[in-house]
């Protein structure tokens, strides 16, 4: 944002930062793309939000996709403090997208995983699409960019930051509250629950917080 007011101002122009400058104008927003990744035993790079194919081992996906649900439904006040400057208060509440609620957007595909359907089956855009030459698969995502929060394919997108925001300090908040969460997850795995036992009842408790649906509806 200072590289943004330096290089403007040297040219006689003024940034708005602001999240509602003008009346009946839409408003500015920032869009904070974050994902988890670990490395596994053969020294792999594995990204936790990647949707695993038929067949392959869900566990991982499933649980942290559950953490992340519990972060924000046990922790949706200290959410919206993190995006509630003066600015964007206004923006979010003058009507447009992303609503202030927080709620998660999770698509069909992750839906069918944490609900222990069978795994949706994405488009491969190589086969419809000539000039791509590698498996590419079309994710479900909220393309109406209504949800404050949703998952975009690999990755969750917070879409509710004001323009004049750093969005570090939405995600030292998202850290911090999902850091809560697997070790409330940890301290039941140390106290003898089971893996399911657990993914079971932070999935019935994270169902409040799902919304798939237009924003506006």
């Amino acid at each position: 944002m200072e590289i943004l007011k330096e290089a403007f101002a040297r040219r006689g122009y003024e940034v708005l930062l602001h999240e509602k400058p003008f009346l009946n104008m839409n408003g500015s927003g920032k869009h904070h793309n974050w994902s988890l990744n670990y490395v596994d035993k053969d020294g792999k790079i594995v990204n936790l939000f990647k949707i695993p194919k038929a067949g392959q081992d869900a566990t991982l996906f499933k649980l942290f996709v559950l953490i992340n649900l519990a972060a924000v439904a046990n922790n949706n006040k200290l959410y919206m403090g993190a995006i509630g400057t003066n600015g964007n208060e206004l923006r979010l509440g003058g009507h447009e997208a992303p609503p202030r609620i927080i709620s998660v957007f999770c698509g069909s595909a992750v839906s069918d995983v944490i609900d222990n359907k069978d795994p949706a089956k994405l488009l491969n855009l190589k086969e419809t699409l000539p000039n791509v030459t590698y498996d590419l698969y079309q994710e479900d995502t909220d393309r109406n960019r209504t949800s404050p929060y949703a998952y975009t394919g690999n990755k969750f997108e917070v879409r509710a930051a004001g323009s004049s925001q750093n969005p570090s300090f939405i995600m030292a908040t998202i850290a911090a509250t999902i850091t809560s969460e697997v070790n409330k997850v940890k301290a039941r795995l140390d106290n003898g629950e089971s893996l399911e036992s657990i993914m079971a009842d932070l999935h019935a408790k994270t169902q409040n917080i799902r919304f798939d649906g237009n924003g506006y509806s």
